[in-house]
């Protein structure tokens, strides 16, 4: 797939507006087995509908997803021109883990012209 690299370890897929998955990367595997489809498959309705909203609205979604022991921010990107939606997922276990046991605060900034640029930072409160 050469829109998303194999070797990157977050999860990739591309997905149309209809939420039929158009390809993806190795790293997706465990958040499809969640919901149950593969590539050429349907998403599920509740993020097919999430899909269909950030078309409509030509603006990014987010949202928590846990797998196993994963908790995944996945972050939904429109492509308003081919009319699907790029969805990166980003295990955020890590950072939670660090807040639960130091206090060290995660704070994710997304910019606001969509997700060409996705910073998570740390910030601790004093």
């Amino acid at each position: 797939m050469e829109q998303f690299p194999a070797t990157n370890p977050n999860p990739m897929l591309n997905v149309a507006n209809d939420g039929v998955i158009i390809s993806s990367n190795e790293a997706v595997n465990p958040l499809l087995v969640e919901w149950g489809v593969e590539v050429g498959g349907k998403l599920p309705s509740s993020i097919g509908d999430i899909v269909q909203k950030v078309i409509s609205r030509n603006s990014p979604a987010k949202i928590e997803v846990k797998v196993g022991n994963g908790l995944f921010l996945v972050v939904f990107a429109p492509l308003p021109e081919k009319e699907c939606v790029n969805i990166f997922g980003f295990d955020i276990r890590g950072i939670a883990n660090i807040s639960d046991k130091t206090g060290v605060k995660p704070i994710t900034l997304v910019h606001s012209s969509g997700l060409s640029i996705f910073f998570q930072m740390l910030y601790k409160f004093y």
